[in-house]
C-alpha cells in the first residue's frame, strides 16, 4: 500500500552554505491547505548524490499528465470519520466520477497513516490500517532513521474478495540542500531514501494469491513551518511473480506545488474535547480554548448538528441535544489553529 507523502521548510542560510533543515510536528500542513501534483517525464532521470549542501536540479523534467488537487480538511468534515476515530487530519482528492480520502495521526513523535477511503458513485471502499504506517518520525535530520511495520485491509464485497497487505517502510535521511524544479528553488530540503517491502494478499473462495513489492523512493521533502509538502519523489516498484507470472517494474516520478506564501497554512494542534454533563440529557456544556465549529456525527459518520460558538464575551458554548435520539455520538471542534475531539453520550 502506497502512501501519500509530506515535507518542511527551514528558512535559514548560511553564508555560505544552507543550514541543515530538521522535520518536526510543525511543519506539517493544516486544514484548508491546497496543493497540486502531477506525474513527470522521467526518462533518464537520476536522484542525484547524497550527503551535505547538495543541488538537486530537475528542471528538465517537465510535468505531464492529469493534475490533480489535494486538500488537507478536518476529519470530522469527511464522510468516512467514524472510521477512523483516532484521525487528526485527512486530505481529499476529488474528480468527476469519485472522492478519495486519506487519514492520518499526528503526533510530537510521528505521522501516521491509518487508513483510506474512496467513493466511486458506484461503492466504497475503506482501507484500514490495524497496524498504522509510520511516515515520518520526528524530529528527522540528516542521517535520521527508521523501520516500522504495518498491516492494512479492505473488503470488495462486489467481487467477494478481501485485500491485505502486511509490510515494513524503513527510511534515512541521506542527504539536504537545494531542490530546483519547474515549481521553484526549495533550498532547504531534505531527502530522504525510503525502501517498502510488502506482501499483497487476495483472499476469495476461488483460493488465496499472493504478491510481493519491493519499492524504493527517494523523496525531497522541503522544510518550512506549516508547509509540510513533499515536492518531488522518484519512485521504482518491482512486483515479484506469482503463478508463473513475470516479475513486473515500474518508475513513477511526480511533482507537488502550491502557493505555501499565501495559503495560510497553520500547524493545527488536537486537544481531547471535555464536555459535561457526560451522558447529556437535553443540553450539553463544551469547553472550549476558542472560537470554533462543533459538529455532532452518529456512529455512521452523519453529521447530525453543526454549530459555531464564539467563547467570548462570557458566552457559553451549549449544544441543544433534545432533539436527538439516545445514543453515542462522536462530537469534533474545528477552530482557527486547533482541532479537538470527543464522545458523548445521549440519554433520554
Amino acid at each position: 500500500m502506497k502512501t501519500l507523502t509530506f515535507t518542511t521548510f527551514s528558512l535559514l542560510l548560511s553564508i555560505c552554505a544552507i543550514a541543515q533543515p530538521t522535520l518536526n510536528l510543525g511543519g506539517l500542513p493544516g486544514f484548508g491547505t491546497t496543493v497540486q501534483t502531477s506525474s513527470v517525464n522521467a526518462s533518464g532521470i537520476s536522484p542525484g548524490a547524497s550527503g551535505a549542501n547538495q543541488t538537486w536540479d530537475f528542471t528538465a523534467y517537465p510535468d505531464t499528465g492529469a493534475i490533480d488537487s489535494i486538500t488537507f480538511v478536518s476529519p470530522a468534515s469527511t464522510p468516512f470519520v467514524s472510521n477512523f476515530p483516532a484521525a487528526t487530519i485527512a486530505y481529499k482528492v476529488s474528480s468527476d466520477s469519485l472522492e478519495a480520502y486519506g487519514y492520518f495521526k499526528e503526533s510530537s513523535s510521528a505521522l501516521e497513516l491509518l487508513g483510506s477511503a474512496v467513493n466511486d458513485n458506484a461503492s466504497e471502499i475503506i482501507s484500514i490500517y490495524t497496524n498504522p504506517q509510520s511516515i515520518y518520525s520526528f524530529p528527522a535530520t540528516l542521517n535520521s532513521t527508521q523501520t516500522d511495520t504495518y498491516r492494512s485491509s479492505f473488503d470488495y464485497a462486489e467481487f467477494g474478495v478481501t485485500f491485505v497487505s502486511t509490510g515494513t517502510l524503513s527510511y534515512v535521511v541521506d542527504g539536504y540542500g537545494t531542490l530546483i524544479t519547474n515549481s521553484g528553488s526549495y533550498p532547504n530540503t531534505l531527502r530522504f531514501k525510503k525502501r517498502d517491502i510488502s506482501t499483497d494478499s487476495t483472499l476469495s473462495d476461488f483460493g488465496d494469491f499472493v504478491s510481493e513489492s519491493r519499492n524504493t523512493t527517494y523523496e525531497w521533502v522541503s522544510v518550512a513551518n506549516g508547509a509540510s509538502i513533499g515536492i518531488w519523489t522518484i519512485s521504482t516498484d518491482t512486483t515479484l511473480g506469482s503463478f508463473g507470472q513475470p516479475d513486473s517494474y515500474s518508475l513513477n516520478v511526480s511533482h507537488t506545488r502550491g502557493d505555501f506564501s499565501t495559503s495560510g497554512i497553520k500547524q493545527t494542534q488536537n486537544l481531547n474535547l471535555t464536555v459535561f454533563p457526560n451522558p447529556a440529557n437535553d443540553k450539553v456544556l463544551i469547553l472550549l480554548p476558542a472560537d470554533a465549529t462543533v459538529s455532532l456525527l452518529d456512529m455512521s459518520g452523519r453529521i447530525v448538528l453543526s454549530q459555531e460558538f464564539s467563547v467570548g464575551n462570557g458566552n457559553m458554548p451549549i449544544l441543544e441535544t433534545a432533539s436527538l435520539p439516545s445514543g453515542t455520538y462522536l462530537m469534533k471542534a474545528l477552530g482557527k489553529n486547533y482541532s479537538a475531539s470527543g464522545k458523548v453520550i445521549v440519554v433520554h
